[in-house]
């Protein structure tokens, strides 16, 4: 994990490969991690589905709602 904290979040291609790799050894944790560093809350809302953290799956959903609510006021 200290590699990926030296990592710019813009380097997205190399982050989903840390991230897949941390899937792939069951380590949710490290992954979580790295999907909210790079902003990816697709793969961060399945990594919570895949591992039954059904609150953080709601709070997710609520944030992003609210999110995109803001963002259509501001247009």
């Amino acid at each position: 994990m200290k590699f990926v904290g030296q990592l710019n979040k813009g380097e997205t291609k190399m982050l989903s490969l840390i991230a897949d790799y941390f899937i792939s050894k069951d380590d949710f944790f490290h992954a979580i991690e790295v999907y909210q560093k790079m902003g990816d809350y697709k793969n961060l809302a399945l990594v919570y589905i895949r591992t039954n953290q059904w609150d953080d799956v709601s709070f997710l959903l609520i944030f992003l709602y609210h999110i995109n609510l803001y963002i259509m006021l501001l247009l």
